[in-house]
């Protein structure tokens, strides 16, 4: 092996270590469904709550064959368990980290319903699932898979029986644009990697793109925003996300803290959100 290599390779395998382990966390973390959720559940403007909102759009139905591409946290179903209808259910994710927390998570839950679950790991590159198997397929969290999103929109298309419907979350270029921007006037070094995610899927560009493979598209906004003065969790909410910040401050999460408690000065701060779900069929 070349020296050079050798040097290195230590380097590289907490690297890879780094990738597989917490990339999942990062990605449920801020760049879930609704790009994080304590903050944005303890101070949204909408009493409906976001998961409540999806569950009154999907409606899964008794007897219905669902997949859910990419999981996240499985919150869409973890925090709906007590409606959840008799189904059969098969979730997915590129980390098998991910689908063993789900899993774990899954067996403590009280279920209204005789659900039917699997749990499947699924390549990071392309792949083929059964066609026309599922009443429905959902992509809540399609936009965190930029590489190959064309590909996977083709799948969840095939998999589809006649008459199935697709959904799939997004959110725009100003989502919470006020927090970010209050982070980067700190440092403007300071970066949000699942930003650049939007230039593949958004809700600009979302309809254009699901156009290609669904003959309808329709899209549902959740409406809301938030205004907060928490320091704590504004803090607590970008030092977790998956950003370059806590190398560019070099773990100095107490300045962070000072900057925005010197900024807002006891005042709210007003978030914006702009984020909501297609439905295609």
């Amino acid at each position: 092996m070349n020296e050079n290599w050798k040097r290195w390779l230590p380097l590289i395998m907490v690297l890879i270590f780094v990738v597989v382990v917490f990339a999942p966390r990062w990605i449920d973390g801020i760049f879930c469904a609704r790009f994080g959720k304590p903050l944005f559940d303890q101070y949204g403007a909408n009493p409906e709550g976001w998961t409540p909102f999806l569950y009154r759009i999907i409606q899964p139905a008794q007897d219905q064959k669902i997949l859910e591409m990419d999981i996240g946290n499985g919150g869409f179903w973890l925090e709906n368990a007590y409606r959840v209808p008799a189904c059969c259910i098969t979730l997915t994710s590129m980390h098998q980290s991910v689908l063993d927390e789900v899993g774990a998570r899954w067996q403590q839950m009280q279920w209204s319903n005789s659900v039917s679950v699997s749990f499947q790991k699924i390549p990071a590159g392309d792949f083929t699932l059964p066609e026309k198997a599922y009443d429905k397929v959902l992509g809540l969290h399609i936009f965190t898979r930029s590489a190959g999103i064309r590909s996977m929109l083709q799948n969840c298309r095939s998999a589809l029986k006649e008459g199935g419907r697709f959904y799939t979350t997004a959110i725009g270029h100003d989502h919470i644009k006020e927090l970010l921007d209050l982070a980067r006037e700190l440092d403007p070094q300071i970066h949000f990697y699942n930003m650049d995610s939007l230039d593949h899927f958004s809700v600009e560009t979302g309809d254009t793109l699901l156009s290609e493979f669904f003959d309808e598209v329709e899209w549902y906004p959740y409406e809301t925003h938030m205004e907060t003065a928490d320091v704590e969790a504004m803090t607590e909410y970008l030092w977790a996300s998956y950003s370059n910040i806590q190398t560019v401050l070099e773990g100095r999460k107490d300045r962070l803290a000072a900057h925005i408690k010197k900024r807002l000065k006891g005042k709210p701060l007003y978030i914006s959100e702009n984020t909501g779900i297609f439905v295609c069929r």
